[in-house]
């Protein structure tokens, strides 16, 4: 891990032993440090935004709000704020949303005992993390969207400015985010994302989102 330590970390799942377990790991590991922890959104939402913490470990199976939901949230409020999520579900649906809303990692509950700290430390580092068990599906999901073709003469194509947009995408920011990072107006930044996606020869933003991600 780089830059700051220990990182502060704030946990959110409803399920009191995993949640407490998981706890115990991150507090075996001193380049981290637990500053909170909920059961619930709502519960959470209390802390969160006061406290700001470095990550946030978050389950997508919450009673109310959602993990996915409270996770856009977050990445509206808390930018600078990592997010892992939790999950039992291993479609690439739950996977690609949420990418969309701009998580760092997906791990599979079943592996967090020994993958978690890897992922925190990955994402810190950051880097996307995915539960080993899924990256050869992710694999096959790319080839389907074509991206593992030519990355390095496509990433050629940007200048610097339109590169520096592309890394904040990867991070998950949106136009209005990215307008208030780059000081720009959020129609100029949706401008660049589209001229970015253009060079790239990609049409979806999720395909967008698949390529910074594998390649910045």
């Amino acid at each position: 891990m780089k830059n700051k330590s220990p990182y502060s970390v704030y946990f959110i799942d409803d399920h009191t032993i995993l949640r407490e377990g998981l706890v115990l790991i991150f507090q075996m590991n001193p380049g981290f440090q637990i500053v909170g922890q909920a059961g619930s959104a709502e519960l959470a939402l209390l802390e969160i935004f006061h406290l700001q913490p470095d990550l946030i470990v978050l389950d997508i199976s919450l009673p109310g709000k959602s993990g996915l939901e409270l996770a856009s949230e977050i990445r509206t409020k808390l930018p600078l704020t990592k997010i892992i999520l939790l999950s039992r579900h291993d479609q690439f649906e739950y996977i690609q949303k949420a990418k969309r809303i701009g998580v760092h990692a997906y791990v599979l509950k079943d592996e967090a005992g020994k993958d978690l700290v890897d992922a925190a430390k990955s994402v810190m580092d950051g880097f996307y993390y995915l539960s080993p068990r899924l990256m050869t599906k992710s694999n096959h999901l790319e080839k389907e969207h074509d991206l593992e073709k030519n990355d390095t003469d496509k990433l050629k194509l940007l200048t610097a400015r339109e590169r520096e947009i592309l890394r904040l995408i990867a991070e998950g920011l949106n136009d209005i985010q990215l307008g208030e990072e780059l000081k720009i107006k959020p129609k100029t930044a949706k401008i660049h994302r589209q001229n970015i996606m253009d060079k790239l020869d990609i049409h979806k933003a999720t395909e967008l989102l698949l390529f910074a991600n594998k390649n910045l």
